[in-house]
């Protein structure tokens, strides 16, 4: 006996037609348009049709990276380009101190030594409201980076507000806070709010951070920062 296959029935002429299911028996499913996507539609007799990819407005953009592989003093982001409303800057700060006085997460913008003046309600280190002076040689937040054994590692997450004007000064929100292998002081960790600004109305071009000081090497091996870009619309 011999079987001859003469053919189906169906009408894929066109590359990329697609045979599809309709509950009872196959249909063809012309291809669509370059950069469709296929998507489920119940109200189609086929079950499925080619759409436009539906568009959204991305808010985020990383601008930069940076990880450590030793021990430094200080990591910066330069040349930030002017194309965003605001920045986000994210730091994992690390070390190995084992004594000391309070580690303290530290920022610059545009190398500015002298101009900043930056505040906290009730998140200091003795849970009492402070304000720095009016020509404080950075921004500052008292809980980030860890200072004794039980403590290894901080996070800040700070926003500087329209970056890119030209007529007022900076303002910069910086979220901060520790997490303790052990509790020390009663607590396993600590969060706080500071609000800072940097007297100038140069636009924000480079961002710097540091633990504690910056003169000797404080973040160790492993400490992150990224710079995002912000669109509000």
């Amino acid at each position: 006996m011999s079987i001859s296959v003469v053919g189906d029935g169906l009408l894929l002429s066109q590359k990329g037609d697609l045979v599809i299911g309709d509950g009872t028996a196959e249909g063809r499913l012309a291809v669509g348009t370059n950069g469709q996507v296929l998507t489920a539609s119940s109200t189609d007799s086929l079950g499925v049709k080619w759409i436009d990819q539906p568009s959204f407005t991305q808010k985020y953009y990383v601008i930069g990276y940076s990880s450590t592989t030793g021990t430094v003093a200080s990591m910066s982001f330069s040349s930030i380009t002017q194309t965003y409303d605001d920045l986000r800057l994210i730091c994992i700060a690390r070390n190995s101190a084992t004594s000391g006085g309070a580690r303290t997460f530290l920022i610059r913008m545009n190398d500015a030594t002298t101009g900043y003046r930056w505040s906290y309600d009730g998140g200091g280190p003795d849970g009492t409201n402070y304000a720095s002076s009016d020509a404080a040689t950075s921004i500052e937040a008292d809980v980030v980076v860890p200072d004794s054994a039980e403590q290894r590692w901080g996070i800040a997450i700070a926003d500087f507000i329209d970056y890119t004007n030209t007529t007022s000064a900076k303002s910069v929100i910086v979220k901060a806070g520790r997490v303790n292998n052990q509790a020390v002081n009663g607590y396993r960790g600590k969060v706080m709010v500071v609000h800072g600004i940097l007297n100038s109305t140069s636009a924000i071009t480079k961002i710097s951070v540091s633990s504690n000081t910056w003169a000797v090497g404080s973040m160790t091996q492993n400490s992150t920062i990224i710079l995002l870009g912000i669109k509000r619309s």
